[in-house]
This record gives structure tokens, C-alpha cells and sequence, in this order.
């Protein structure tokens, strides 16, 4: 069985965004974390900034009282902080959501051209104009879909995604995901008695 399409930017959206709810929840995910964890994530940040925003007032006051009372060198400290908040931190930023999506569409090579995945007995094969990989059904750790992909995490771990709207109905996508889902559950159990 084989499923042609090719990428579109919304793919690579969703996958980066990671906001769907199966892409979060789901234990075999790339980034795992709980909603707890979020939550502290969360918080973390918000406790960092504003240290950091402390930290820089403070600095701040005391460059420009050394430059007034001593020397104006006092104010290459403020200079560093406000460059590094200024120019670096906003670079680091442009890499998530939609504009970081962006960029790994426009520079990635598997975004250009048609692309075919195919399931056989051996495991998944996937082709591109440029390269193909070949997975075999033992080292897919996870397989969900999420709104509108499904991903594929093998134990490296990399994700492969292939577009729900490539299944020319739902019926031939259930009978493919189901095929996908039996050879995984099939390896599985053979290294579990194997091992």
C-alpha cells in the first residue's frame, strides 16, 4: 500500500506549532512533557524574565551612576546586556511558530516535490525527490495522527509525517493506518520474546 502527496506549508505549521492535542499528549512525542510540566515550564520562564528584567534595571542604575562618578566605561556592561536582549534573544525567537515553520519549509529538502510512502511487510518506505529512508517495523517507537497528519517517531528519534489528505477517502486511510498499526504491534512482540 502507498500514499503519494507533497508537503505544504500548513504541515509544517501544525508540526511545529505542536499545539493539536494529540500531538501533546501523546507519550511518543518529540518534546514530552506533561501539562504539569508545561505549567512549571511556564512559570520558569516568567520567574527567568523577570530576574532578568531586575537584573538589567539594576545593572542599568549602577553603569550609569559609575560612568557619571568615574568613567564612562562603567557603561559597556548595560551595552552587552541591552545587545544581548535586543538582537540575540529576538533571533533565537524567530525560529518557533509560524515564522520558524516558514523557514524550515523554505530550507528543508524533503518540502520540495511529490513524495510516496509505502507499507509492505519489510516496513515503510519513504521516497523524495532526493532522498528516500527506509524504516523497518521494529524501530518505529510511535505512530498517532494528530489533526491533520499522522507521525510516524522511529527510535532515533526523527518524525515522519505524511498528510491526511492524501487518502483519497477515510476508508483507505483507516485500512492503511491499520496495517502500519498491526506490523508495529507484531514487531513489538517478537522483540519482546525474542528479548
Amino acid at each position: 500500500m502507498k500514499v503519494d502527496f507533497t508537503y505544504i506549508l500548513e504541515d509544517y505549521i501544525e508540526i511545529c506549532s505542536a499545539r493539536d492535542p494529540a500531538w501533546r499528549a501523546h507519550p511518543g512525542r518529540l518534546r514530552d512533557e506533561s501539562d504539569a510540566a508545561a505549567r512549571v515550564r511556564r512559570y520558569a520562564i516568567v520567574a527567568a524574565s523577570a530576574l532578568f528584567c531586575v537584573g538589567a534595571g539594576l545593572m542599568l542604575a549602577s553603569s550609569v551612576y559609575l560612568s557619571w562618578r568615574v568613567s564612562t566605561v562603567w557603561l559597556l556592561p548595560f551595552t552587552l546586556v541591552f545587545f544581548f536582549t535586543g538582537v540575540m534573544v529576538p533571533s533565537f525567537m524567530r525560529n518557533s511558530g509560524r515564522s520558524g515553520a516558514r523557514r524550515l519549509f523554505a530550507s528543508h529538502e524533503r518540502s520540495y516535490g511529490p513524495m510516496t510512502i509505502e507499507v509492505d511487510e519489510d516496513g515503510i518506505h519513504a521516497l523524495g525527490n532526493i532522498w528516500q529512508v527506509h524504516l523497518e517495523w521494529g524501530a518505529i517507537r510511535s505512530f498517532f495522527r494528530s489533526h491533520s497528519i499522522w507521525v510516524i517517531v522511529d527510535d532515533t528519534p526523527q518524525a515522519f509525517i505524511f498528510p491526511r489528505r492524501a487518502f483519497a477517502d477515510e476508508d483507505s486511510e483507516e485500512r492503511f493506518c491499520r496495517f502500519i498499526r498491526e506490523h508495529i504491534a507484531d514487531a513489538a512482540l517478537a522483540a519482546e520474546l525474542a528479548g
